[in-house]
């Protein structure tokens, strides 16, 4: 493991650190545990690069930092570039009464944030629903409303920029095999709880087709 901060090598100050990428929401985290008597002081926004087996894992803005006396630590808790879309707000209010797809606001908060951005889905999106208001509102809040509404996700790469891309599941397919030497523990759980065999929604009205969205779907 290698810990570079504001591009000073600084992993041996390290006791430890956990590293997280939540794929629902698309923000990558880093917690770092450093000694108290490292003398080593962080700001927000400070950039902090992690490296395992000489590959870059992540780049992460320092978030929070809390100084521990009673266990001679300090912990930085940092957020990758998603930190960027959390902390810009939309200050402006748009109605849109037109035709007009996700994409456009997708690119356009992207920037006024930012971010630096691939989208590598095809297409310009979903067709926005008649009468939607974005604003006032963290963009975050509504960059995730966009990719939700069009089926796609978003990461942060190692190098901060945004990789956006279609949600494609295929269940028969499967990236490694996991001997029962190399399993810690498997738990299976069957319960009657949510479970659900019928899904209806009502949607609103597709300016495209002058239609009501609706949608019934049963499985046995």
């Amino acid at each position: 493991v290698q810990v570079i901060a504001n591009s000073v090598d600084v992993t041996n100050k390290v006791i430890s650190y956990d590293r997280n990428t939540y794929i629902c929401t698309g923000i990558g985290t880093l917690n770092i545990t450093f000694e108290w008597t490292a003398g080593l002081d962080f700001d927000p926004w400070d950039v902090i690069v992690l490296y395992e087996d000489g590959t870059k894992k992540g780049t992460y803005n320092v978030s929070e930092v809390t100084k521990n006396a009673h266990m001679a630590t300090v912990e930085i808790t940092c957020v990758d570039n998603a930190k960027l879309l959390l902390e810009y707000y939309i200050t402006d209010v748009y109605d849109i009464d037109y035709v007009s797809y996700a994409r456009y606001w997708l690119e356009k908060f992207l920037d006024e944030a930012g971010v630096t951005y691939s989208i590598n889905a095809e297409g310009n999106g979903s067709v926005m629903s008649n009468n939607t208001s974005i604003g006032p509102e963290q963009a975050y809040d509504v960059i995730l409303r966009l990719l939700q509404m069009c089926g796609w996700y978003m990461y942060f790469d190692a190098n901060g920029t945004c990789q956006i891309g279609a949600l494609v599941i295929d269940t028969d397919s499967y990236d490694d095999t996991f001997l029962g030497t190399e399993v810690i523990s498997i738990e299976t759980n069957k319960n009657d709880k949510m479970l659900r065999n019928r899904a209806v929604v009502w949607g609103s009205a597709d300016p495209l087709t002058e239609q009501w969205v609706y949608a019934d779907r049963s499985t046995v």
